[in-house]
């Protein structure tokens, strides 16, 4: 038998990032220590990116090599055990990975819930460790609302901290304008907020972000009738920047600008 201990840790991880990944949370939004926080829309420049590209394509690499070493273990080492089911309100699933060799498992529960009267839908997951030593919990909560929606998302981690993340999208057909309203509570107890309104103009959009600790971002784009885009960005510091004075850039691209479909 070939599953050790490694293996084991191996499926965690992976069942982990499974349910971290399927809240749609991105990192930023749980590093409200950081100044990752307020990259508003993602407006970063060349070399940041860079940068998060070759970390991107290290964990790619970790990823596959993981893969690999998965595929030459010996399936009878292990025991996977699914129950799905039907509730009053909705659906649930547990997954059981058990190490055949050890007795040792990790367990993955998820379930999605809907309230009619309230027109609510919830997800909830949580990953338990080996022998239930340690677990990892997520849980989302969509309701719709008059103008849009409000999303709420509450994750504790196995040292029980918390983080709740709130994003609140309204519609304004009239005038032809979105706004997002994200507020972020981490586990140090401060709390980050970020409201995104975007307009639409006659030859483009009009999207301004304000944070709460005074930063904005705007950003005014038009396409010409080439199909050429224009945007000017300005962005101006919040309390946490030394350099007071605001940034202003403008920049072209031949393609559609994707940040117009936020």
């Amino acid at each position: 038998m070939h599953f050790k201990r490694k293996s084991l840790g191996v499926a965690i991880g992976a069942v982990a990032a499974v349910a971290m990944g399927l809240t749609a949370l991105p990192a930023s939004a749980y590093s409200t220590t950081t100044a990752a926080y307020y990259a508003a829309d993602g407006s970063t420049s060349a070399k940041q990116h860079s940068r998060a590209d070759r970390r991107a394509d290290t964990r790619n690499d970790r990823h596959k090599d993981r893969r690999r070493d998965d595929s030459e273990r010996d399936p009878a080492d292990y025991s996977r055990d699914v129950d799905r089911s039907k509730t009053e309100d909705g659906v649930s699933r547990d997954v059981i990975i058990t190490n055949d060799e050890t007795g040792k498992s990790i367990t993955h529960e998820h379930s999605t819930s809907r309230d009619t009267e309230a027109g609510t839908v919830t997800h909830s997951q949580e990953v338990t460790g080996p022998n239930g030593e340690k677990s990892l919990s997520t849980s989302t909560t969509v309701e719709k609302t008059d103008d849009g929606r409000t999303a709420t998302t509450t994750i504790t981690t196995p040292d029980g901290d918390t983080t709740t993340r709130t994003v609140d999208v309204s519609k304004d057909p009239e005038s032809q304008s979105a706004t997002r309203t994200m507020t972020t509570d981490g586990a140090d107890g401060e709390e980050r907020t970020r409201e995104t309104t975007m307009q639409r103009t006659d030859d483009g959009f009009n999207r301004t972000t304000e944070f709460n600790n005074g930063a904005t971002t705007n950003v005014d784009a038009s396409k010409s009738s080439s199909g050429e885009w224009d945007r000017e960005v300005t962005r101006t510091p919040g309390e946490s920047t030394a350099d007071p004075e605001s940034t202003t850039a403008t920049e072209s691209s031949s393609t559609d600008d994707s940040s117009s479909e936020d």
